[in-house]
């Protein structure tokens, strides 16, 4: 029996040694965790400017609109961008991959012609996590993250005129004829 009260303390001994490591595990786990803000792909959009206005120097005028896109969790992430604006042309990296808990830095090129009306426009960015962690598609379970801003199309005018003659020397008391045409574009 002495043999049974001995293997008894034996599995106690060993019991409670689980119970620590176990215990101890578990404290272990719990500040890693809280380092990895995100377990899902996820990301931050954002833009700096909320309003851009252009200003036509000559027929075209452009504006850039800079962004950020950070990545919170803890691997890299793949992110697909897009642009959505009614008659304002806009280009920008269609994709881009963020490392984990990094930051990147991209800029969107609107570009407006005599053509389009005057008016206030939106632009919406968005970007979406399409893989992670080197390719896994994750897309089917990630949010599109959307920045909207309002891109102000002033009035534009420009007008010209143009000569019959380019000279034209006239005596006193002559009369004279010559010929002008105007003509103008604006929107």
């Amino acid at each position: 029996m002495a043999e049974r009260s001995g293997e008894s303390d034996m599995e106690r001994w060993l019991s409670r040694a689980l119970w620590v490591a176990v215990l101890l595990a578990a404290s272990l786990a719990a500040p890693v965790a809280s380092a990895q803000n995100q377990v899902f792909p996820s990301i931050n959009l954002d833009c700096v400017e909320s309003q851009i206005e252009f200003e036509f120097s000559s027929t075209t005028d452009s504006a850039q609109v800079h962004c950020t896109v950070e990545n919170p969790t803890a691997y890299s992430e793949d992110v697909t961008i897009g642009y959505d604006t009614a008659s304002i042309d806009a280009s920008g990296p269609n994709s881009i991959t963020v490392e984990s808990g990094a930051t990147v830095n991209f800029e969107v090129t609107m570009l407006v012609d005599k053509s389009v009306e005057v008016g206030t426009y939106e632009l919406t960015v968005s970007a979406q996590v399409t893989s992670a962690v080197g390719g896994i598609p994750v897309g089917f379970i990630t949010n599109n993250e959307t920045y909207s801003l309002d891109a102000i199309v002033p009035e534009f005018i420009d007008c010209g005129v143009s000569y019959g003659q380019s000279s034209l020397t006239v005596e006193a008391g002559e009369d004279v004829s010559f010929s002008a045409s105007y003509s103008c574009e604006s929107n």
